[in-house]
């Protein structure tokens, strides 16, 4: 904390890389809880293998959510893991812009539905 400067005054310190060894000055940032967050890995637990990407038994769909600012935020249910991959990263990336930590391989997933469906999630929730 000593060798980079924090005008935001914000209470984390962040590594770029994820590799909390790696505590070089340029591979570190200060963060919000929330962009801290953004920055980490997938859970171990997790069963989908997607970053807020979780099965939903009741309505045997995927359904993707995000957690900022210790608030979580549902963004809907999928027929396809991927689709809802795709849609977690996009509000990720909207959200926390350089601190999203993104795979990109969701891409191809993209649809004309599904921006539509993106669109009224923004609406809905006030992004």
């Amino acid at each position: 904390m000593a060798f980079i400067e924090n005008p935001s005054k914000l209470p984390l310190v962040d590594h770029i890389d994820g590799n909390k060894q790696n505590n070089r000055v340029e591979n570190l940032r200060f963060a919000t809880k929330s962009q801290n967050q953004a920055n980490s890995k997938l859970y171990s637990t997790s069963t989908t293998g997607i970053k807020g990407v979780t099965w939903h038994k009741q309505n045997k769909k995927f359904y993707a959510q995000i957690k900022i600012n210790s608030k979580q935020y549902h963004l809907g249910y999928y027929d396809s893991k991927e689709e809802a991959g795709f849609v977690f990263e996009y509000f990720s990336l909207m959200l926390f812009k350089e601190f999203a930590k993104l795979t990109r391989k969701f891409n191809k997933y993209y649809s004309k539905d599904l921006f539509e469906k993106i669109k009224k999630l923004i609406k809905h929730h006030n992004f």
